[in-house]
């Protein structure tokens, strides 16, 4: 987990800075996928990764509409994002997809034998749902209201 500094408009839900927390999985295709096809490997852990992640949302935010878009991120291929219904808008709360084998390849994985997923989510956009938060830019606010 770490602070994130992007260029972004700021508005209710953006703010060029926030707080984010990654996560990966790496898997043996042919132990953890029963396969020793990459393509059929990389499409088990897109269904893995989506299944895992709509569990995870699910169990942090309840019943909510979600859905996936796809988007670009430069360590994975496919890439996704997972969006909810949130006060009658969408909300992107992570960005996802399966590691690019670039990525694999600088962190001495065998791409023939291995791939794997991650995701970054905005600490900042997961508490504004859970604690009914409506403006992102209160986190940085010297309000004690807020504070308190």
């Amino acid at each position: 987990m770490g602070d994130v500094y992007r260029k972004d408009t700021v508005d209710r839900t953006h703010y060029p800075a926030f707080h984010q927390m990654e996560g990966v999985r790496i898997f043996d295709m042919e132990k953890h996928l029963n396969t020793k096809d990459v393509a059929e490997a990389k499409k088990l852990a897109e269904k893995d990764l989506k299944e895992v992640l709509e569990n995870l949302a699910r169990h942090i935010f309840g019943d909510v509409d979600m859905r996936w878009n796809s988007d670009y991120f430069p360590f994975t291929d496919p890439s996704f994002e997972l969006e909810i219904l949130y006060n009658n808008e969408w909300l992107e709360i992570l960005g996802c997809g399966v590691i690019f084998d670039g990525v694999m390849k600088n962190a001495n994985r065998d791409i023939s034998k291995q791939c794997g997923w991650a995701f970054g989510l905005g600490l900042e956009r997961w508490a504004m749902k859970l604690f009914e938060i409506d403006d992102i830019r209160l986190f940085w606010s010297k309000d004690p209201r807020f504070l308190n």
